[in-house]
């Protein structure tokens, strides 16, 4: 499972608050939907959170929309004092297993009170 150092390789989607935090969404393999933990990189464990939107490879292969309220996701999960989103990136981690990954992404939006900004 990608919250073990040993197996942590994944893709996913990744945003950067102003108080240094970092949280990101993940598919897992194995762990399931809701799952939250800290990155397990002695160097990022301080600074990345990652919470499991999609597990397993039943939907592997199709295009599917997924929706999340970050700043919501934020307060419950990281509790801190950020006011803003700084980034938004895509992450792609294979040096543990040494394995491939392959996805596609699109129409990425941050939406607030004031509007929609498109990322991707």
């Amino acid at each position: 499972p990608e919250n073990e150092l040993i197996a942590h390789d994944y893709l996913s989607v990744g945003v950067e608050f102003d108080d240094g935090q970092d949280f990101t969404y993940i598919w897992s393999h194995d762990l399931p939907v809701g799952t939250t933990f800290r990155c397990p990189i002695p160097r990022w464990t301080p600074i990345e959170t990652h919470t499991v939107v999609r597990t397993g490879t039943r939907e592997l292969g199709t295009w599917v929309n997924e929706e999340q309220d970050v700043f919501a996701d934020y307060k419950k999960h990281i509790k801190g004092d950020a006011r803003n989103i700084l980034r938004v990136w895509l992450l792609a981690v294979t040096i543990f297993q040494r394995r491939a990954g392959v996805c596609r992404y699109e129409d990425i939006r941050m939406e607030s009170p004031s509007g929609k900004l498109k990322i991707l």
